[in-house]
């Protein structure tokens, strides 16, 4: 799929994130509210997520984006074996993990583990409905060998995004 077809969704972020003051509410917000206590995120989905642990986690719009996002997010470069080699089956399993309880940024990189960390992300990101998080990758960053690590140009940012977007199984992605 390529991504000029594919819609993605490309946000800028901010650099700082100020957490927003906490009061007691409870009702599901839209995309974008400061939200409260008890408050449910625009992420959450009823009979998936475990809604004590979904109230109990603290969340703060990023930047002008639109989204906020819980302040204990996921990152997966262990998905791709970068500091121990991690099995497939136990990778899943913590991810939907904390996405059921109320984890809902997820930070990749085609350059964790050369693709890996996508590919897994991708297998468990079928266990879980799509509204349930927000997911960031990076481009410009791929080989190993020094001169072929960075590639900043045009065609090949794009290219990058199609195969991240066919790694994680998405048609699209929520920052880049």
């Amino acid at each position: 799929m390529c991504a000029r077809k594919a819609q993605v969704k490309v946000k800028k972020v901010a650099s700082k994130v100020a957490p927003k003051t906490i009061s007691k509410k409870v009702a599901v917000c839209k995309k974008g509210v400061t939200l409260k206590k008890g408050d449910l995120p625009e992420t959450y989905v009823k009979g998936f997520h475990d809604l004590d642990a979904v109230r109990k986690m603290k969340y703060s719009p990023l930047g002008k984006t639109g989204m906020n996002v819980s302040l204990l997010s996921f990152g997966a470069s262990s998905l791709g074996s970068v500091f121990r080699e991690t099995a497939e089956e136990e990778a899943v399993n913590v991810l939907v993990t904390a996405i059921k309880k109320g984890m809902n940024y997820i930070d990749t990189a085609a350059w964790y583990g050369h693709g890996k960390s996508e590919r897994v992300l991708g297998l468990a990101l079928k266990k879980v409905p799509r509204k349930a998080y927000y997911i960031a990758t990076k481009a410009c960053r791929y080989l190993p060998e020094i001169l072929e690590t960075f590639d900043f140009s045009y065609e090949r940012t794009l290219k990058s995004i199609d195969e991240s977007l066919e790694r994680l199984g998405l048609t699209y992605v929520d920052v880049i």
